[in-house]
């Protein structure tokens, strides 16, 4: 992963937490900041863990709770969007998700 592939991932974060932060985009927050499945595989490599394996998720809620402005159930709830962006369903999160 180059520099500039990491910047990219650094300004996903950012954007995604200005939308996080407000009540209106919150849900949307993930496609708002300009998310895709590619820039999740992005993101899966600076924390070393691809989406579509196990372990991603607590390595993505690890990294995320240490950053300014981000608490643990911020996090988690980022991370999941994420994992649902690159899965393309929320059915991996078990339960109705109708």
């Amino acid at each position: 992963m180059d520099v500039l592939d990491k910047l990219e991932v650094e300004t996903l974060i950012r954007d995604t937490k200005e939308y996080l932060d407000d009540d209106e985009m919150n849900e949307v927050a993930i496609q708002a900041a300009g998310w895709g499945k590619k820039s999740v595989e992005k993101f899966g490599e600076t924390i070393g863990h691809s989406p579509h394996k196990h372990g991603f998720f607590d390595a993505c809620v690890g990294k995320m709770k240490g950053k300014s402005g981000w608490d643990e159930d911020k996090a988690k709830g980022f991370c999941a969007r994420l994992i649902d962006t690159a899965k393309g369903t929320t059915k991996w999160r078990g339960g109705n998700n109708d």
